[in-house]
C-alpha cells in the first residue's frame, strides 16, 4: 500500500481483498456445481459490491472512507450479537445449514459444525477393513435439531461394537431420487458395504412426482423421475439442473477445505440468514398463494399432504407412490450391482388424533386408521414392495406396536409428539434397527 494512504484507507483496503478473495472462490463454486446457470444474482451482487469498494477506497474521500469502517462496524457488531444468541441458544426463526466442510448447523436445538465431508456427524473415519453401513434419509437423518453426538448412527454405530462405522448421510426435504444419488455416493466415495433407507411416510412418497410440486420445488430444483406407460421410471431431463448441483457439491467436498472455504464462511454468517429467511418465507408463500382449499378432515404432522394417507388413494397420489417405488426398486439394483446389502426402514407418523383417541386410555392396543385416513397405509406399501423385491425392510411403527409402547411412550420419541426424533427416538430407532441386524 502506498506509504500516504491514512489508516481508514488501508484498512478499507484490506477489507476490499477480503471481499474480493471471497466473492472469486464462492463464484468458483457456483460456477462448478452449474448455480451460475440459474441463480447468479448473489454473485452479481457481490461482484458489484467490489466494484464500489475499490472505488471507494481509490477515490473516495476521508470522509466517505470513515462512513464505510462505520458500516462495517456496524455489520460486525450486529453479527457478534447474533453469535452470541446462536451460542445461548435464544436466536428465534432462523435454521441454518449448509453441507460444505466445517459449515455451520444452527437450530435452536442443535448447535454445531458439519464434518469434513460436509456431513452434520461426528468425523468419519473411513478405516480401511471396517464394515461401513451407510444411513441414508431426509430431515429424519439429516437431523438438525440435534447435537451430532445424539444421532442414531452414532448410537447404533456403538451397539454394533469395533468394526462398523455408521455414516449418517441425510438431506432434509430429499426424496427417493436423492436417495439413489446418495446410495451411489456411500459406495462410491465412502466405500460403504451395507445401506439403510429410512423412508419417511409423510412425504417421501408426495416428493416423487413432480406434477404434485409445481409451486415450490420445481424440477430445476429438485430431481425427478417419470413414469413410463411399461411403468419404469426414468429420469426428468429438466432435474438436470438440480442433479448437476447435488453431485457437485457432493464431489467438491471430498476437493479439501479451501476450494469450499468461501462457502463454509457463508455458512457461519448469520445476519445473512436473518436477512435472507423471512424472503425465503415471502417467496415460497407467493409461489403456494392460490384459493384456499377445503378444511383438512385431519391434520396430518408437518405439514404433509393427507392425500397419501386417505382412502380411496386418487390416481395423482397413486401415480406419485409408483414413481416412488419405481426409483426404489433403482436403489436395489444398484446396490445389487454393487454387492451391498440394503434395508428399508419405514419411520411412521402419529398425528394429533392418534394421541387423542389413545393416549388418556394408555392404550397399547392402537391403530393408525381414523375415519377415512390410513397412516399405516404407507409403510405397508413399502414393507409389501420389499417383501416383493426381497429386500430386508422394518417398520418402526409394527416394532412399536410389538413392544407394547404406549402413545404416551412414544410421544417423547418425536419433537411435538409428531416431528423429527428427539434425542431419546434417536436412541430408541438405533436399537430398534440394531435388532434387525
Amino acid at each position: 500500500m502506498p506509504k500516504h494512504w491514512t489508516l481508514s484507507r488501508r484498512l478499507l483496503a484490506a477489507a476490499s481483498a477480503l471481499l474480493i478473495a471471497f466473492t472469486w472462490e464462492l463464484a468458483y463454486y457456483y460456477r462448478f456445481v452449474g448455480l451460475m446457470a440459474t441463480r447468479p444474482k448473489v454473485i452479481w451482487a457481490l461482484e458489484g459490491l467490489c466494484l464500489v469498494a475499490v472505488l471507494v477506497v481509490v477515490f473516495g474521500g476521508r470522509l466517505l472512507h470513515r462512513l464505510a469502517l462505520s458500516l462495517i462496524y456496524c455489520f460486525l457488531c450486529v453479527e457478534a450479537a447474533l453469535q452470541l444468541a446462536a451460542l445461548a441458544g435464544v436466536l428465534p426463526n432462523i435454521g441454518t445449514y449448509d453441507f460444505a466442510p466445517y459449515s455451520r448447523v444452527y437450530s435452536k436445538t442443535g448447535n454445531s459444525i458439519t464434518n469434513r465431508w460436509g456431513w452434520y456427524a461426528p468425523r468419519f473415519k473411513l478405516a480401511a477393513g471396517d464394515r461401513k453401513i451407510a444411513v441414508i434419509g431426509d430431515s429424519y437423518i439429516h437431523a438438525p435439531d440435534i447435537q451430532p453426538r445424539q444421532h442414531l448412527a452414532v448410537a447404533l454405530q456403538g451397539l454394533m461394537g469395533d468394526g462398523t462405522e455408521v455414516l449418517p448421510l441425510g438431506i432434509s426435504g430429499a426424496g427417493p431420487a436423492y436417495y439413489l444419488e446418495l446410495l451411489r455416493y456411500a459406495r462410491t466415495k465412502l466405500k460403504a458395504d451395507e445401506a439403510v433407507i429410512f423412508f419417511t411416510v409423510v412425504n417421501d412418497f408426495m416428493n416423487s412426482d413432480s406434477a404434485l410440486n409445481t409451486s415450490w420445488y420445481t424440477p430445476g430444483l429438485y430431481i425427478y423421475y417419470t413414469l413410463g406407460p411399461d411403468g419404469r421410471v426414468a429420469f426428468d431431463p429438466a432435474s438436470q439442473p438440480a442433479l448437476t448441483r447435488l453431485t457437485r457439491e457432493l464431489e467438491l467436498t471430498h476437493r479439501g477445505l479451501w476450494l469450499n472455504l468461501a462457502r463454509t464462511l457463508r455458512s457461519h454468517i448469520l445476519s445473512e440468514k436473518c436477512l435472507k429467511l423471512p424472503l425465503d418465507r415471502w417467496r415460497q408463500a407467493r409461489a403456494l398463494k392460490g384459493p384456499p382449499g377445503p378444511v383438512p378432515e385431519i391434520e396430518v404432522p408437518m405439514g404433509g399432504d393427507g392425500g397419501i394417507f386417505r382412502e380411496p388413494m386418487s390416481p395423482e397420489v397413486k401415480r406419485s407412490v409408483d414413481i416412488g417405488l419405481g426409483v426404489l426398486r433403482l436403489c436395489a439394483d444398484y446396490a445389487r450391482g454393487q454387492g451391498m446389502k440394503l434395508r428399508i426402514v419405514t419411520i411412521p407418523q402419529f398425528p394429533p388424533k392418534f394421541y387423542e383417541t389413545y393416549e388418556a386410555k394408555g392404550a397399547k392396543d392402537w391403530g393408525l386408521r381414523f375415519g377415512r385416513y390410513d397412516f399405516f397405509k404407507p409403510e405397508k406399501i413399502v414393507l409389501e414392495f420389499a417383501e416383493r423385491e426381497g429386500i430386508p425392510a422394518f417398520s418402526l411403527s409394527e416394532y412399536m406396536r410389538g413392544q407394547g409402547m404406549t402413545p404416551a411412550q412414544i410421544r417423547p420419541l418425536f419433537f411435538d409428539g409428531s416431528g423429527h426424533f428427539t434425542p431419546a427416538g434417536h436412541r430408541f430407532a438405533a436399537e430398534a434397527l440394531q435388532k434387525s441386524f
